[in-house]
């Protein structure tokens, strides 16, 4: 490098796991070698945030023998990922059509 100049570049942390990291980048040159530390922490993902609306759901008055229906929008807020499982089976006269199958929303 000549006298006043700079380099730019980027070092990168990505954990595969949680727990605390140390590392060295050694940079060696005619003046010698200069090491600096890279500490960095890994963590676990955010997890995801189950959002069922409208909450709660309310039919109002419905007139016997006849149905009336609702429709729900079921999603992840969070950032992480979510692991539906199966949804809990509703008592009579309530039941639900399209509900998601378990897996990762």
């Amino acid at each position: 490098l000549a006298p006043g100049a700079s380099v730019t570049a980027t070092v990168t942390f990505a954990p595969a796991s949680a727990g605390s990291f140390n590392g060295t980048l050694s940079i060696v040159s005619s003046a010698g070698t200069s090491n600096i530390s890279l500490t960095g922490v890994g963590v676990l993902p955010a997890p995801g945030v189950l959002s069922v609306l409208p909450d709660p759901i309310d039919f109002g008055n419905v007139t016997s023998g006849t149905t009336a229906e609702q429709t729900i929008v079921i999603s992840n807020s969070g950032v992480g990922s979510l692991t539906l499982g199966s949804a809990v089976a509703l008592t009579a006269p309530f039941s639900a059509v399209g509900l998601p199958a378990a897996g990762t929303v």
